[in-house]
């Protein structure tokens, strides 16, 4: 399983989007996958980005005589972006997670790695058996209109726990295959 193990990381590193994917590590039986984090900075700009149209349809709708159908209209398309926007933004730092697979205690923690719940929610580390796992799979992630991906997602109990979100589709599909190896090989 070591070698396997090696030239999977290999592969996986020289494969990856260096932008988008996570890094891979191994040492002394710890498999870990490290995402970028999201800082304060982020956490600012995405705020930014959500808030940015219903703003300025406000400042609009406050300076200028407009008939009440264009005020309508106007403050449907704010709350319609807001609310887009904000599931998006959450959905992406959802998986936002470093994975960290301990071979050898048989558990998979999970790691908040965003400002926003690592600091201001104070979410910790979610530890998982492998014998509490019913599965690992994959679910298409469209990202926007010409990025698509994969998003692996750990199956536990009777919900879903996304793990982490892969840009490259089949980078995603070999890993999701590499991991559901890796939980149910006993040791």
């Amino acid at each position: 399983m070591k070698l396997e193990t090696d030239t999977f990381i290999k592969y996986f590193s020289e494969n990856r989007n260096e932008y988008s994917d996570p890094k891979i590590n191994q040492e002394d039986g710890v498999i870990t996958l490290v995402s970028k984090g999201f800082d304060k900075m982020n956490l600012i700009g995405n705020l930014f980005i959500v808030i940015f149209v219903p703003i300025i349809i406000i400042i609009v709708i406050a300076n200028k005589q407009l008939p009440t159908s264009t005020s309508s209209f106007l403050i449907a398309i704010a709350i319609i972006w807001f609310i887009v926007t904000l599931y998006k933004r959450i959905q992406k730092i959802v998986a936002n997670n470093n994975i960290i697979i301990d071979v050898e205690n048989q558990n998979i923690t999970i790691v908040p790695q965003d400002y926003f719940r690592k600091n201001i929610l104070k979410i910790d580390s979610r530890n998982f058996s492998f014998n509490s796992i019913r599965g690992i799979k994959t679910k298409i992630r469209n990202y926007d209109k010409f990025n698509s991906g994969l998003r692996l997602v750990l199956s536990h109990k009777n919900k879903e726990i996304t793990l982490v979100d892969i840009w490259t589709k089949q980078l995603g599909a070999k890993l999701n295959q590499f991991i559901q190896k890796v939980v149910s090989t006993k040791l």
